[in-house]
């Protein structure tokens, strides 16, 4: 994806309008330079700059999603590998175990054993 403000996007403005409050996202240049994004409360505001960073330097943020459910199938493949080769596959693999922890924070789930 190219032609789109380049990273880190911040929350640098809050506006108030008669109709409601409006947060203004900026770019790296900060105020001056143009608001990218427009949000009505703060937590909309911190998603779309924390999705933005988040997906800075990949080519196809839409690839997110597909990465997430192969690395699901990954981890519970080589758990289920683990599991039967030595019974407690995250005290084998350390990467199992971040694995895990990072669908889960994505998930917003607790990560499973």
């Amino acid at each position: 994806m190219s032609g789109h403000t380049e990273e880190p996007w911040m929350i640098a403005s809050r506006l108030e309008y008669s109709n409601g409050r409006q947060l203004l996202v900026w770019g790296p240049k900060g105020p001056g330079h143009g608001a990218v994004a427009e949000a009505h409360t703060e937590a909309d505001a911190a998603r779309i700059v924390s999705c933005v960073n988040a997906c800075a330097g990949l080519a196809d943020p839409g690839a997110v999603s597909d990465l997430l459910a192969a690395l699901e199938e990954v981890a519970d493949d080589f758990a289920g590998t683990l599991e039967s080769e030595w019974g407690h596959p995250e005290s084998v693999s350390p990467a199992l175990v971040r694995a895990r922890a990072a669908i889960a924070r994505a998930r917003n789930s607790e990560a499973r054993a």
